[in-house]
């Protein structure tokens, strides 16, 4: 079994989580690394 990173982020409601998780996958993506994104409340 591997381990597998993971970028966890947490806050308050509407200080921004989403948008910077997005931008983190984007730019990963855009690098080539393989990745997923999944906004859960």
């Amino acid at each position: 079994m591997r381990d597998i990173p993971v970028l966890w982020l947490t806050g308050p409601p509407g200080v921004g989580k989403s948008a910077v998780g997005w931008e983190v996958y984007t730019r990963l993506l855009a690098a080539g690394v393989h990745a997923a994104y999944a906004d859960i409340d």
